[in-house]
């Protein structure tokens, strides 16, 4: 609300107590309340309505005067001419209130509206945990090894048994191949005992032998090149 504005409601106001003789009417209280209810649906923010409570329920506002002019009113109207302002009161107070709801709503929806969030962005995915101290040190060791020229290699952990046992020139009635020694998925596959299988691989694709360092950390399906961690 403007300044110029507030002067208009005391000039409203000084007409509206203007009486001869010092006697007023009920048609005060009623104008007021025009005014102010007036006043209230123009206000389109909580400033406004603020300044707008202060104007009209403050203790220089309009109603507080009513209130000391009843001094010069004869005895017989005071009651009356106070329960009327008191009715003002209450009545403008409840209005105010049920703005300030609706504007508070209004401006909630408005910032809603401009910090919105949208939800096509693709996340941020958290990182959980921390590499384990034997995988950072078994990281470490392949890059000296790899500075020094060798090349790491990898193989599957269920390995068959023709690279594990039959390339190494392993017997068949070798104590290794034994049920107790040896962890069988079936008669051609079983769990990696050594890791001369990797080699047997190596060999078998790139001859003659390079320096190479076989790794523990991951092991790769051969037949289709994919590693698992």
């Amino acid at each position: 609300m403007k300044q110029d504005g507030t002067a208009n409601v005391r000039s409203f106001l000084h007409l509206c107590f203007f009486f001869a003789g010092k006697e007023m009417s009920m048609e005060n209280v009623t104008n007021i309340k025009q005014e102010a209810l007036s006043r209230l649906e123009a206000c389109e923010s909580l400033a406004d309505l603020q300044e707008l409570r202060v104007l009209y329920l403050g203790k220089k506002g309009p109603i507080q005067d009513l209130m000391k002019s009843m001094k010069d009113l004869p005895k017989e109207e005071r009651p009356a001419f106070g329960q009327q302002v008191n009715a003002l009161k209450q009545a403008l107070a409840a209005a105010i209130d049920d703005k300030r709801t609706v504007l508070e709503e209004k401006e909630i929806n408005e910032r809603l509206q401009q910090e919105k969030i949208d939800i096509t962005l693709e996340g941020r995915k958290p990182n959980l945990g921390n590499i384990h101290p034997l995988t950072l040190v078994q990281k470490e060791i392949e890059d000296l090894f790899i500075g020094l020229g060798y090349s790491v290699e990898e193989g599957p952990e269920v390995e068959l048994d023709f690279y594990n046992f039959e390339r190494a020139n392993i017997p068949k009635d070798h104590p290794a191949r034994d049920m107790q020694d040896t962890f069988y998925i079936d008669v051609e596959r079983l769990l990696r005992t050594h890791t001369t299988a990797i080699q047997m691989r190596v060999l078998e694709k790139d001859s003659p032998m390079r320096r190479i360092l076989i790794s523990l950390r991951r092991s790769r399906d051969w037949s289709s090149g994919r590693t698992f961690a």
